[in-house]
């Protein structure tokens, strides 16, 4: 019975464990970086945005599914106004 226990628990742990890995290998990526980001930039590693404003937008009209993950490079952001992230429940209303 402890045998047992222990093996579903294994089980589960391994699971959890590798559903973390496929979550985080599916998020969709989006670099920013303030000194070599330029907003007409797709986002990607080499070629990441300037501001948080143009990532706002591009986050909150994504329709890929998953989280979405902002890498953001050291440095100095300017943000004039308030940005909001909206969840994927808020864009399904």
């Amino acid at each position: 019975m402890f045998l047992q226990k222990t093996l579903i628990m294994w089980f589960v742990s391994v699971g959890l464990v590798l559903g973390c890995f496929v979550t985080l290998a599916t998020a969709e990526s989006i670099y920013v970086d303030a000194m070599r980001g330029d907003d007409a930039n797709p986002g990607i590693k080499d070629k990441p945005l300037r501001t948080f404003e143009k990532t706002t937008i591009m986050v909150n009209d994504s329709n890929k599914p998953g989280p979405t993950l902002i890498k953001v490079n050291p440095g100095l952001y300017h943000i004039a106004e308030t940005i909001l992230f909206k969840t994927a429940w808020h864009n399904r209303q």
